[in-house]
């Protein structure tokens, strides 16, 4: 939650209340400057949604994560707005697990088509080249019995 000069006023960490600011803060810090125009929209007291990316450092490892913010501001007080953060991945994860089990299933439907479809096609094609071998060996014969009168 900020105020209406962008100030954190409430937060899940206590040590960012009343002392970060990151539009202040995206000065300084490239990381920050998709949270900070986030920020700029918000104190505009207007509803909204969308995404930034936030870098985490534990030790030698960075992490970058993709978060969704929605934002709304808060009836009958001075310029408050709240928001509300999470991780894309708590949403999409589900997406792209049916996506994979979709890619899966049409792969396994194409090949069991492809199977039949060539099964169907030699019960249909052997006969047929049967009769056609039988037909020239037919026709040869007339050939022939014809070529001695």
């Amino acid at each position: 939650m900020i105020n209406k000069s962008g100030s954190t006023i409430a937060d899940t960490t206590l040590d960012t209340i009343t002392v970060q600011n990151i539009e202040a803060e995206a000065e300084n810090d490239p990381s920050l400057k998709e949270l900070a125009k986030i920020h700029a929209q918000m104190r505009k007291g207007e509803n909204g949604f969308g995404s930034y990316k936030t870098i985490t450092s534990s030790g030698e490892k960075t992490k970058e994560q993709k978060m969704f913010i929605a934002y709304a501001p808060v009836p009958n007080t001075d310029g408050w707005i709240i928001a509300v953060t999470a991780p894309q991945l708590n949403y999409l994860a589900a997406a792209h697990k049916a996506m994979a089990i979709n890619i899966a299933v049409i792969a396994v439907s194409v090949l069991i088509s492809m199977i039949t479809a060539l099964l169907l096609a030699n019960n249909i094609g052997n006969p047929m080249k049967a009769c056609a071998n039988v037909c020239s060996c037919l026709l040869r014969e007339i050939w022939k019995h014809q070529c001695r009168k």
